[in-house]
C-alpha cells in the first residue's frame, strides 16, 4: 500500500478543475501540476499546454468535457498511475466499453467521478435508506437550468453531461440497497431529441422506469433564461417504503418519516472549504470525492467499484435515449 501522495496532475484547469486545486492543496498534497492548452489560463501550479507531456504523477484527475474523455484516457494508458475521470468514461456507451477494454489491459487504475455518492445529504439517506422498509417506489424533480441539463437526453450526439448520469445513478444505487436485482423496463418516457441548448422557452420531460415492478418517476423541466438570470434550481428525491419515506430536498437536508413521525438524520448549514462560505453544493461532494481517490491510490486498487457502476449507468442512459420521442 503506497503511504505518501506526493503529486497530482489535473487535466482540465476549467471551473471543475479549479476546484480541485483547492481540495488538493487543503488534503496537503504537495505538488500540483495542471495541463490546459488555453493561452489566457493562468495557473498557480506549473502548467503544460499538453496533457501527454505531464511528468509521472501518483494520480491524474481528468475534468474535461465528456466527449474528450477518451482520448484523454487512451493518453495515459501505458503508465502506471491512478486516473480520477468524470462520468462517462466515453461519450457513449459504445466507447465506454472500448475504453473499458482497454483500461483492463492497460497498468493504468480507474475510479470514476459520481458526485451524488458523496453529498451528505446522500450519504444520509443511504445509511437510513432500510428503515422504510421494502421499496416501494422512488420519485425525484429536477428543474434544470439549461447549462446543466440532461443532453444525453436530447441531444442528437448523445453526449451526456452531470445530472442525467446522477438521477440514474442514484436510482442504481438505491435499488442495490435493497438487494434488487433485474432488468429494466421502459414504461413511458417523453423527451424531447432536439439539442436543447439551441432552443428558447421552456421544454420538458418526464418517464417511468420499472425494475422488478419498482418504479422510478423522474421528472425533468428546462428553461432557457434560468440559465442567464441565475434562477433556483428546484430539487427533490422521495424514495418511499411500506414504513416510511426519506426526502432530499434542495441539497440541503434529508427528511426521514417512519410510521408517521418525522426524523431529520442530516442537515448541513452552507458548505464551506476552508472557511471559504462561497462554495456550493458542488464542492461538498468533490471534496469528499476526492478523499475517495487519494485512498483508491494509496490502495493500489486496480478498479475502482464505480467504474463499473458508471458502465451500467450508461447502459440506461442509452436505452432511456432509444426510447424517448
Amino acid at each position: 500500500m503506497k503511504s505518501l501522495i506526493d503529486k497530482i496532475g489535473i487535466v482540465g484547469g476549467g471551473k471543475i478543475g479549479k476546484v480541485y486545486f483547492d481540495i488538493l492543496k487543503s488534503k496537503g498534497v504537495s505538488q500540483i501540476l495542471v495541463a490546459d492548452p488555453a493561452p489566457s489560463f493562468n495557473s498557480p501550479y506549473p502548467k503544460y499546454s499538453d496533457y501527454r507531456r505531464l511528468p509521472e504523477c501518483d494520480g491524474i484527475i481528468i475534468a474535461l468535457p465528456t466527449e474528450m474523455h477518451g482520448e484523454a484516457i487512451r493518453a495515459f494508458l501505458k503508465r502506471k498511475t491512478c486516473l480520477l475521470v468524470e462520468k462517462g468514461i466515453g461519450a457513449t456507451l459504445k466507447e465506454s466499453k472500448e475504453i473499458h477494454e482497454e483500461i483492463k489491459e492497460s497498468k493504468l487504475n480507474v475510479m470514476c467521478g459520481l458526485t451524488g455518492l458523496y453529498h451528505p445529504e446522500f450519504q444520509a439517506m443511504y445509511k437510513n435508506i432500510l428503515r422504510i422498509g421494502n421499496l416501494v417506489e422512488v420519485e425525484e424533480q429536477l428543474h434544470e437550468a439549461s447549462r446543466y441539463l440532461i443532453n444525453y437526453l436530447t441531444s442528437e450526439r448523445g453526449v451526456l453531461t452531470s445530472n442525467g448520469f446522477h438521477t440514474i445513478h442514484r436510482f442504481l444505487k438505491i435499488a442495490s440497497l435493497f438487494n434488487l436485482q433485474g432488468d429494466f423496463a421502459m414504461e413511458k418516457v417523453k423527451l424531447s431529441k432536439k439539442y436543447f441548448p439551441e432552443a428558447r422557452g421552456e421544454d420538458s420531460g418526464e418517464g417511468i422506469l420499472r425494475i422488478l415492478n419498482i418504479p422510478f418517476r423522474f421528472n425533468l423541466s428546462f428553461r432557457k433564461d434560468e440559465c442567464d438570470n441565475g434562477l433556483p434550481i428546484e430539487y427533490w428525491i422521495k424514495i418511499r417504503g411500506d414504513k416510511g419515506e426519506i426526502k432530499v430536498i434542495g441539497w440541503e437536508s434529508c427528511e426521514l418519516r417512519t410510521n408517521g413521525n418525522k426524523e431529520k438524520p442530516y442537515e448541513h448549514p452552507e458548505g464551506h472549504l476552508n472557511g471559504q462560505s462561497q462554495y456550493s453544493r458542488i464542492p461538498l461532494g468533490l471534496e469528499k470525492q476526492i478523499d475517495e481517490f487519494l485512498e483508491f491510490i494509496k490502495s493500489e486498487s486496480k478498479e475502482h467499484p464505480t467504474l463499473q457502476e458508471s458502465l451500467r449507468t450508461q447502459e440506461v442512459l442509452e436505452r432511456i435515449y432509444e426510447k424517448a420521442i
